[in-house]
């Protein structure tokens, strides 16, 4: 439900409200000086920073607000210039909550309801990914839903280890055709594994003997 309408803003100058949900909360296009600075000092974050780039049209800020106008999440899109009709809107640069730390595991929900409302390319962003369950990350795993770059976000930080000995075995798989269920190649999976510090040694050492099997 898209509503418009300045209510119970507190602190802030303005409320403007784009989304609302039924739990009482809303999503607020915040686009003053003052509300970005707001809403800055209340997240510990630097989107006060941001006046120019929104004055300009350059960024989009959105605030998840509760019903008494707090924010526990702000949400940065970066707006496309002149989009055709039926075309995106703009992509999710960021996704953060108090602290510049990923919004807490009770907001999340709300965040991706409204995301898929938008007109907005967000899940390439890595904050996005960062709000996605387990079981999220697995069923677009298996499915061939995320995007290569997505695919990189999660090997290269997942702590799950179902989900890395899924990456170890894409390695496997990597000369049977047909077979590949990811969209990184031999380089990309084991770039992304080096660099993830939840990978136990057992995994590092089956992913190095594997390697040396297939002679690279």
């Amino acid at each position: 439900r898209t509503l418009k309408g300045i209510d119970q803003t507190g602190e802030y100058e303005n409320k403007e409200v784009i989304y609302s949900f039924d739990n009482g909360y809303t999503m607020v296009d915040v686009n003053t000086e003052k509300d970005l600075d707001v809403e800055g000092k209340k997240m510990g974050h630097c989107v006060g920073g941001y006046c120019d780039q929104v004055a300009a049209g350059n960024t989009i800020i959105y605030s998840l607000r509760d019903p008494k106008n707090n924010p526990h999440a702000t949400i940065e899109v970066t707006p496309y210039d002149r989009p055709r009709p039926g075309e995106k809107r703009g992509s999710v640069a960021q996704i953060k909550g108090k602290g510049n730390l990923p919004p807490v595991e009770k907001y999340r929900p709300m965040i991706k309801q409204w995301l898929f409302t938008t007109e907005y390319n967000f899940e390439d962003s890595s904050d996005y990914i960062d709000i996605l369950s387990k079981e999220e990350i697995k069923s677009k795993l298996l499915s061939g839903q995320l995007s290569k770059r997505a695919e990189e976000r999660v090997v290269n930080s997942t702590a799950d280890p179902e989900i890395i000995d899924f990456f170890i075995e894409e390695f496997r798989l990597d000369k049977v055709p047909g077979e590949r269920r990811t969209k990184l190649d031999n380089e990309g999976i084991a770039s992304g594994i080096v660099r993830n510090r939840h990978v136990s040694e057992d995994q590092r050492i089956l992913l190095m003997k594997i390697n040396l099997k297939m002679g690279q």
